[in-house]
């Protein structure tokens, strides 16, 4: 199968969009995506079953056209120009037909009628993409706003064109002609529509950066020089030369030089961290200063960042439930107007007998109303999130999860490397004698075992090594380790290695904690007490979720006391311990048949939990980030995210009800009004008033949906303890 991306040029509305899609996906053997707001084709085709040009015969046929990734289209420019054209046309146009209104000179009746005629088809002729994408709509069984747009003014032409024909041979004197407002709705329209493409390029912008920000070219180490290459050349084990200013475009270690790394574009961290040999090196970080060699370890399409660039696309083309409902009004919505159109057009001729006066309100109902407003109300202010979330760490994987993501009852979080920093750390010790004599025998002994307990006493003592030589060492399994220095028989580790002879009355029992012990002859000369550190912010974060309503759940395989103990610490109240990974997902089950739930994980022994929550978090790290298994993932372990993503998504979900509201609102009380239902109170709207409406209706969505571009982390949570959380 192959799979390739498209540019399309001419989608103006969801219900474009959507024809396209039908059109494409109608071929034999194509899977096809269509994303409005990226202008954008993504196909997946068998090439025995359709041909390239099938596909792009296809989109033509729409009323649409299909362009290679690398060619340079803009919709907007296209715009300005029909917008510029439109102005200039319309100009003369409005002179003849309101010059008279004040007093100033004009053509002999039948000449101004010529001259208005002849200017309306100019502005037809240089608008027909309204008409051609209308019709084809029509025909397609898309109709769109194209369609509303091509029906007022071709209606209004012809309108004007009989009645100075009637005026001309039949000798009856006609009160208006529509020409002016023909040229006016054109006009307007594409005004409107060149800032709201302005506007739904700006929600796209954030993914855009990062798509653009690696460089093409790269720096390698060959042979002793350095040599620049195409990036798109490169392979692993390449050594990549890194200087001030330079965007890593592969992952992986440092084998030379220093510098401070900044991975704002990846984690939302905007403070440089130190790097040196051994050090990773993400994709998509750029040197602040110094200078490196790094090896690449991955490349392509396999970096994370290339990954995180792909999924946030992937995002950007999916839809929100209440997206999935706005869709299916939208897609009756234009037969429904039009039906409204001719009904509004026979009641009047009815009441009041006047065809001008029924036409006039007929077309002003197709013109003001706007399917534009309601299908994207929505998608915008995803979009926008989703590039939101991005720059801070957060990488939503579709729309589908920043919907259910506030709406989440319950948060179970796993413990290690999630509530915890996954690293085992000395928290205390009790030291009988002088720590210049006992941490280095600690070192000492610790240093020939690879037990994951024995990398914690080494951080601990690493500053008091004396480089003192063990003899006869031994290490038993599950109890710890034996040895002798200088003639002196040591044994280091749990309860298990003491012996019945050895004093243990100086022991203190610690609850959530590991001890290990160090006993010199059969006297207790140290005391370790060891534990998974939680995270500094950890408390902050549960305590954020609680004053929002939200259950917080630990769910760990450790047992009870280590568990409760970082309960404890937490705030956490509800514990589920010494669970099995496999059985991780029934209690993900149990709690989803009494809410809506949130799994948070590190994403790798979590990944069956993960996938069974209505939501998986998954809290990565570095290149080990597990992408494919939840539907959010923080990228840089940072568990505050959980905070910023909720109240992220919180002012996403206000914003999409805005929208639809107003977008509901707006057709449900303009459309009457263009109809003339209130015109018994004087109120009633012209056709280029309501192509005014129209404009303003989907610049608002639009507009709205930006605000959230102000959206600021620092103001969601500041600093790390429970008194510093702030509601953004």
């Amino acid at each position: 199968m192959m799979k390739k991306e498209y540019k399309v040029s001419g989608m103006m509305c969801v219900n474009c969009a959507s024809a396209v899609s039908k059109a494409v996906n109608k071929l034999n053997g194509v899977n096809a995506e269509v994303s409005l707001l990226e202008k954008r084709l993504y196909a997946e085709f068998d090439e025995d079953k359709v041909s390239e040009s099938e596909i792009f015969t296809a989109v033509k046929n729409a009323g649409y056209k299909l362009h290679h990734i690398n060619e340079n289209v803009s919709d907007i420019k296209q715009i300005k120009k029909r917008f510029i054209l439109s102005l200039i046309l319309l100009i003369p146009l409005m002179y003849l037909s309101m010059g008279e209104m004040i007093n100033l000179p004009e053509p002999t009746p039948i000449l101004n009628c010529i001259l208005q005629a002849a200017l309306a088809t100019a502005l037809i002729i240089v608008n027909r993409t309204f008409f051609i994408k209308g019709f084809l709509g029509v025909k397609n069984k898309s109709p769109n706003m194209e369609t509303l747009i091509a029906l007022g003014s071709l209606s209004a032409y012809a309108y004007s064109l009989v009645a100075f024909l009637v005026m001309t041979f039949g000798g009856e004197k006609v009160s208006h002609l529509f020409y002016d407002s023909v040229g006016m709705v054109f006009t307007l329209v594409s005004l409107g529509k060149y800032f709201e493409e302005l506007s739904k390029k700006k929600t796209t912008e954030e993914v855009e950066k990062l798509s653009k920000l690696l460089p093409d070219t790269i720096t390698v180490f060959v042979d002793g020089k350095e040599k620049v290459i195409d990036a798109k050349s490169v392979k692993k084990g390449d050594i990549i030369c890194l200087k001030a200013g330079d965007y890593a475009t592969c992952d992986g270690k440092v084998v030379f030089g220093q510098g401070y790394i900044n991975n704002s574009a990846i984690t939302g961290e905007s403070i440089p961290q130190e790097v040196f040999s051994g050090e990773s090196v993400k994709s998509g970080s750029f040197l602040e200063n110094g200078y490196i060699r790094y090896i690449a370890e991955t490349v392509l399409e396999e970096t994370l960042f290339s990954k995180i660039i792909s999924s946030l696309k992937k995002a950007g083309r999916t839809k929100a439930p209440i997206e999935k409902t706005a869709d299916k009004i939208s897609a009756y919505f234009v037969p429904i107007v039009c039906a409204v159109s001719l009904i509004t057009f026979l009641s009047w001729l009815i009441i009041k007998g006047d065809f001008y006066l029924s036409f006039k309100y007929a077309i002003s109902v197709l013109v003001v109303s706007c399917p534009c407003s309601l299908g994207l109300a929505t998608p915008v202010a995803v979009m926008v999130a989703i590039g939101k979330g991005a720059k801070n760490g957060i990488l939503f994987k579709d729309a589908r999860s920043i919907q259910n993501f506030r709406r989440t009852e319950y948060f179970l979080f796993d413990k290690t490397a999630t509530l915890t920093t996954g690293k085992i750390k000395v928290m205390d010790a009790i030291l009988y004698e002088d720590k210049e004599k006992i941490l280095p025998i600690v070192y000492a002994l610790e240093e020939k075992n690879n037990h994951p307990l024995s990398q914690a006493l080494i951080n601990y003592c690493k500053d008091f090594n004396n480089g003192c030589e063990v003899d006869n060492f031994n290490y038993l399994f599950g109890k710890g380790v034996i040895g002798e220095i200088s003639g002196v028989k040591y044994r280091l580790g749990n309860d298990k290695i003491i012996e019945t002879n050895t004093d243990t009355s100086s022991l203190i029992e610690k609850s959530g904690f590991t001890r290990l012990v160090l006993i010199k002859d059969d006297k207790i000369i140290a005391v370790f007490y060891l534990a998974d550190e939680v995270k500094y912010n950890a408390e902050s974060v549960v305590y954020g979720l609680k004053s929002m309503g939200k259950k917080v759940v630990m769910l760990t395989g450790d047992n009870k006391s280590v568990a409760y103990a970082v309960a404890k610490t937490t705030g956490i109240e509800k514990v589920e311990c010494e669970v099995l990974p496999e059985d991780k997902a029934e209690i993900v089950s149990k709690y989803k048949a009494q809410g809506i739930v949130a799994m948070v994980g590190d994403g790798i022994n979590d990944s069956v939990a993960l996938k069974e929550a209505d939501i998986g978090v998954s809290v990565g790290n570095g290149t080990d980030i597990a992408i494919e298994s939840a539907d959010v993932v923080l990228v840089d372990g940072d568990v505050k995210k959980i905070i910023t993503a909720t109240a992220l998504t919180e002012k996403t979900l206000k914003i999409v009800k805005q929208n639809l509201f107003w977008a509901f609102f707006y057709n449900l009380i303009l459309i009457p009004v263009a109809g003339g239902v209130f015109a018994f109170l004087g109120l009633t709207l012209s056709p280029s008033i309501c192509a005014v409406c129209m404009c303003i209706s989907s610049l608002f969505v639009v507009s709205n949906a930006l605000r959230l571009n102000a959206f600021n982390e620092e103001k969601t949570i500041k600093g790390g303890n429970k008194d510093g959380l702030i509601r953004a």
